[in-house]
Parts: C-alpha cells; sequence; structure tokens
C-alpha cells in the first residue's frame, strides 16, 4: 500500500513540475521578451510544397523589446528549433505563412508572427531557443509538444 502510494505522489510532483497542461512560460534574454503564443500545421500551397517526409509547423510568437534602445532581430540567426530526437530545423523564409520577425525593434514595442518550419512527420515535441546575439552563450527556451499543435 504504502508503494503505490509512493508512486501516486512522485506521479503528481512530476506531472506538477513538468507543467503538462500549462503553456510555454515567456522566456527573456538581454531585454527582449518572447512569448509562445501556439503553433500549427499548414498546408501546402501551389508554390511551396514541403519536401517529401515533412509538414509545415508554423510557431507564432510576440517578441517584445523591454529596453531603452531598438533590437535588431533576424529569425534565422537567433531562433532554433530542435525535436526530440535532437534534429535542429531552419526557419523557412519561404514557406506558407511565413512572415519576416526581422528588423528593428523599437524600444517598448512588439511584434508578433509565425516562424515556419519543415518537420518530420513524426515529430512529437520540440524546444526553440532564443539567442540574442547569435554566437553568445546567453539565450533561453521552450519547449512544446504535438498536444500545443492545432
Amino acid at each position: 500500500m504504502f508503494r503505490r502510494l509512493l508512486i501516486v505522489f512522485m506521479l503528481l510532483i512530476i506531472v506538477g513540475c513538468n507543467g503538462i497542461d500549462e503553456p510555454a512560460e515567456d522566456i527573456i534574454v538581454g531585454e527582449v521578451t518572447v512569448t509562445f503564443d501556439g503553433a500549427r500545421f499548414l498546408d501546402d500551397t501551389l508554390f511551396q510544397e514541403a519536401p517529401e517526409g515533412k509538414q509545415w509547423l508554423a510557431v507564432d510568437l510576440t517578441l517584445e523589446n523591454t529596453g531603452s534602445q531598438s533590437q535588431t532581430i533576424t529569425a534565422s540567426l537567433m531562433f532554433t528549433l530542435e525535436n526530440q530526437d535532437g534534429i535542429t530545423y531552419e526557419h523557412d523564409q519561404f514557406a506558407p505563412d511565413a512572415q519576416a520577425l526581422d528588423g528593428s525593434l523599437s524600444s517598448g514595442s512588439t511584434v508578433s508572427g509565425p516562424l515556419t518550419y519543415a518537420i518530420e512527420k513524426n515529430d512529437t515535441a520540440w524546444t526553440m531557443t532564443f539567442v540574442l546575439v547569435p554566437g553568445t552563450p546567453e539565450s533561453d527556451s521552450f519547449s512544446f509538444t504535438l498536444d500545443d499543435v492545432e
């Protein structure tokens, strides 16, 4: 009986710590806050089909500059998406529904839009990492699963 109670207690702790039903939290790197607004699969378009064995995944984000100076955002250099097997994907600027988050982000302003990736069809979980200054260790990441994708 004690063993069963202990197992139930440990499962409750694990579920609570992992936040299984909670959305990803905002991440802050330097003076830029990144909010995960959701993710969704996209259909191929007449002009852009996903490579064979892959599908489009759009990760919707909001970036906010909380600092006193403008920040230059280059999404392809600042964001990486990695699946559950450690495969890293590059943002595809020409994918369906791709919008540029690139450009100057003024002090106190926000910008929202998707970053789109051609991912493996059998992926079930991802980690997105944001680094404000490419090549430096200052970064943060959030994770999401297939359950978070519309």
